[in-house]
């Protein structure tokens, strides 16, 4: 009887898949929820995945003091500022992929919105003072610039494609302020929008400002004309961010829901069951999934096994 060298040929290429492994990036969602809220240390992160939704709610971290803001820097660390019990107890912690946590910088005053520069620098929102610090890389605190009296409460902080920092604040009714890279001040971006909490780009460059007092988002054109109701109706909107594809997070404070805003403004309900959630963030999760050629060889060999059966 003739060999069948088919089966070993299917086995040998299923051998041959193995390292055929790619990692895919899929886009999470890091929540930072107060829980009880500013007089426990109830609060969590939760992550979401993005095409799954809240069904997908997972804890990433827990039994944090007011978690704040949020940011990732170049190597997929997790930065998130904690309030504490005293103004100027405030620290930032850095969570690994393992969600191992260290303390990255401490002795801040009421520490808010945080943002990268291109340079791996963080900067740090201090929404007990009218200043933004920056922090190296090895977690050196200097200062970097100073608002106006009056504008306490910064929150959001976020950097457009060309490496300026915008700042929400409640100076002049609430405003957005652009830094330069030395931390002075280039602009008034704009003005008169009550309370500013986040501000998100999309891929375009169109600013995104949500207003907590009013329950609106306003749209921005990049140069700060165009300005545009985006949605209305929220309750207590915090964080805001984009994902890959274009759609908006946001978070509602007092709802405790996350709102997910398609590039048209649709609105949908991502989330539920939240307490307070807070800022909110895009991470990268990486995916292993088989690469083409290995998905192309499994289907070449089941075909060729299938044709070649032995003969009894």
């Amino acid at each position: 009887m003739k060999m069948n060298r088919f089966p070993s040929i299917a086995v040998g290429i299923a051998a041959c898949l193995a390292p055929q492994v790619i990692t895919a990036v899929a886009d999470t969602l890091f929540v930072g929820d107060w829980g009880a809220g500013a007089t426990s240390t109830s609060g969590s992160i939760f992550t979401y995945d993005t095409t799954v939704g809240g069904a997908s709610q997972a804890t990433f971290a827990g039994q944090l003091y007011t978690p704040g803001g949020m940011a990732f820097d170049s190597q997929g660390d997790l930065y998130v500022s904690i309030g504490e019990q005293t103004s100027t107890a405030g620290k930032i912690l850095k969570f690994a992929s393992d969600v191992s946590s260290t303390l990255f910088a401490s002795g801040l005053n009421t520490p808010s919105g945080l943002a990268f520069d291109s340079a791996g620098n963080l900067k740090v929102g201090l929404s007990g003072g009218n200043a933004i610090d920056s922090i190296s890389p090895d977690g050196v605190v200097s200062p970097f610039a100073t608002l106006a009296s009056g504008s306490k409460f910064i929150y959001g902080l976020a950097y457009d494609a060309s490496g300026v920092l915008y700042c929400a604040s409640r100076l002049n009714g609430g405003s957005v302020t652009e830094f330069n890279s030395d931390g002075s001040q280039k602009a008034t971006f704009a003005t008169a929008i009550g309370a500013p909490f986040a501000i998100a780009f999309d891929a375009a460059g169109n600013v995104f400002v949500d207003d907590a007092g009013s329950g609106r988002i306003f749209k921005f054109n990049p140069d700060g004309t165009g300005k545009t109701v985006f949605a209305s109706g929220l309750s207590v909107p915090t964080g805001m961010a984009f994902d890959s594809a274009g759609n908006l997070y946001v978070a509602e404070a007092t709802g405790g829901v996350i709102d997910k805003f398609d590039s048209s403004g649709n609105k949908t309900t991502f989330a539920t069951g939240l307490t307070t959630p807070w800022f909110v963030s895009i991470g990268k999760t990486a995916v292993p999934e088989p690469s083409t050629l290995a998905l192309l060889l499994l289907g070449a060999g089941t075909i060729a096994f299938a044709i070649r059966k032995p003969r009894a």
